[in-house]
């Protein structure tokens, strides 16, 4: 098993958000199942998740496979633009901190026409 923590943050990164909807999804394209929903503290951080990971032992010879599982992360708030987090590695036995800067919508803004991408594959 992985661990994955959440922290939102507005105004690139200086204050928390609270209350932040947190929805964790394996990365399986079309086929991608909801793992877990969270909700940020008032420091706009969520408890730590576990979740399923390739050994350790992968990482340590070229032959034994992909050391980490790719997960999605999307982040709601209302009066925020909706961010998606792609390709969000977790390896066996550690916890990943992935920081989540939420936009705040303009005056009049739709909330379901906006939406952000981030991430990438990892280069290892």
């Amino acid at each position: 098993m992985g661990y994955l923590s959440v922290y939102v943050k507005t105004a690139d990164g200086a204050l928390p958000v609270e209350g932040a909807m947190v929805t964790i999804r394996s990365d399986d394209g079309e086929n991608s199942d909801v793992l877990a929903v969270l909700f940020t503290d008032p420091g706009g951080v969520t408890e730590r998740f576990a979740l399923p990971a390739p050994p350790k032992s992968f990482a340590q010879t070229p032959e034994g496979g992909t050391p980490y599982r790719f997960y999605s992360i999307d982040t709601d708030k209302t009066g925020f633009r909706r961010v998606r987090n792609v390709k969000v590695a977790i390896y066996s036995e550690v916890t990943a901190f992935q920081p989540v800067n939420l936009i705040p919508l303009a005056l009049g803004e739709p909330s379901d026409s906006t939406e952000y991408f981030e991430g990438s594959a990892p280069n290892l």
